[in-house]
């Protein structure tokens, strides 16, 4: 549909309060997905 269209990048955010402390699970839930999406072979997997 959008040949043309050449993507500039993606983001993935973990937004949560500055002046509070994480649980464990929330901080080992953003350790992962930060080690889990740091490599960039995630973006170029096919989807179809």
């Amino acid at each position: 549909v959008l040949m043309d269209y050449e993507e500039t990048g993606r983001g993935i955010y973990a937004v949560y309060p500055h002046n509070r402390h994480l649980s464990a699970k929330v901080r080992a839930f953003v350790d992962f997905m930060a080690k889990r999406f740091a490599d960039p072979q995630w973006v170029c997997m096919n989807v179809t």
